[in-house]
């Protein structure tokens, strides 16, 4: 085994690990509405799309790491929820922390992913 084969298989297993927790947020986010007892509209279905959005480019990374763009709308989704308490005017405690909170998790884990896989192909030697 080669040394790029190694480091291969952990930057892999890195992709993996990020994505897999990305998807778990979004999990969140889908049931966060229910669980907390959002009363607040905008709050519930921004939460609910994003978190669902976010899960799924999510499983698309499990599934295909070398995909860099499901990182990147992951990393947008992010910063959407860091902002959207303050663009859509609510102010819920539970909806507006939960989403910043989470919103910077998903940001620096979908960042920390992007080009966590290279693009290199393999040569026989």
């Amino acid at each position: 085994m080669e040394i790029t084969d190694v480091e291969d298989q952990a930057q892999l297993a890195q992709a993996r690990s990020l994505s897999t927790i990305n998807f778990l947020i979004g999990l969140w986010l889908v049931a966060a509405p229910f669980a907390l007892g959002y009363t607040t509209s905008v709050a519930y279905w921004s939460e609910i799309v994003t978190g669902a959005l976010i899960a799924l480019f999510s499983l698309a990374h499990l599934a295909s790491p070398r995909m860099n763009s499901a990182s990147w709308f992951n990393s947008v989704a992010g910063i959407w929820l860091i902002i959207s308490p303050f663009i859509l005017g609510y102010i819920a405690a539970a909806a507006y922390w939960n989403e910043i909170i989470f919103g910077i998790v998903v940001t620096v884990l979908s960042f920390s992913n992007v080009g966590t896989v290279s693009h290199r192909t393999h040569h026989q030697t």
